[in-house]
């Protein structure tokens, strides 16, 4: 089984990583991408994922590295809580990209 993180790879065209587009679409699992802009090497492979999870979302933290949850743990935590109180409530994941609403 090949293991990387997205992070060990700036190229998300890669053929590796390419490979995983319909294992990725398949998730229908909600999920938060976080992701520090001063992060450069992670910030397209967080858009890529955000555009590929079906139910993923992103939060983009300014002036914050890789370690959000270290550099801005108040809002890293605000975000973790209300990313779980919309996945319990159901609000998460509702939106339509074709539609463009709720």
């Amino acid at each position: 089984m090949e293991f990387f993180t997205l992070r060990d790879r700036n190229d998300v065209e890669d053929p590796a990583i390419q490979k995983f587009l319909p294992e990725l679409r398949k998730l229908m699992v909600p999920s938060l991408i976080v992701v520090g802009d001063q992060d450069e090497p992670c910030i397209e492979p967080g858009i890529f994922m955000k555009r590929t999870i079906p139910h993923a979302g992103l939060l983009m933290v300014p002036m914050t590295g890789h370690t959000v949850n270290i550099e801005e743990p108040a809002l890293f935590n605000e975000a973790v809580a209300e990313f779980y109180a919309g996945v319990e409530s159901g609000r998460w994941g509702t939106w339509s990209r074709e539609k463009g609403i709720r």
